[in-house]
């Protein structure tokens, strides 16, 4: 049994450095996690921006073309 000894030493060696293998991967993994959780967040916002503004210049264009098409109608009735 004593002459296991160095064999189960080595070995036992041998799994701490897997297991500090897998500890840095694993902090690899959660800060990618991070940093992807952080990538979609802004794309919601800058999706939820744009449709802000989409909304906005619609709204403008409508004014815009309710406008010109009033401004339209009284030249025409000027010029007839």
């Amino acid at each position: 049994m004593l002459h296991d000894t160095p064999q189960l030493e080595r070995r036992n060696e041998a799994l701490q450095g897997e297991v500090v293998g897998l500890r840095t991967s694993l902090e690899q993994q959660r800060r990618w996690y991070s940093v992807a959780e952080i990538k979609i967040r802004n794309v919601e916002r800058a999706r939820a921006d744009a449709d802000r503004r989409n909304a906005t210049l619609q709204r403008e264009m409508e004014q815009f073309f309710d406008t010109f098409g009033e401004l339209s109608a009284e030249a025409l009735k000027s010029e007839g």
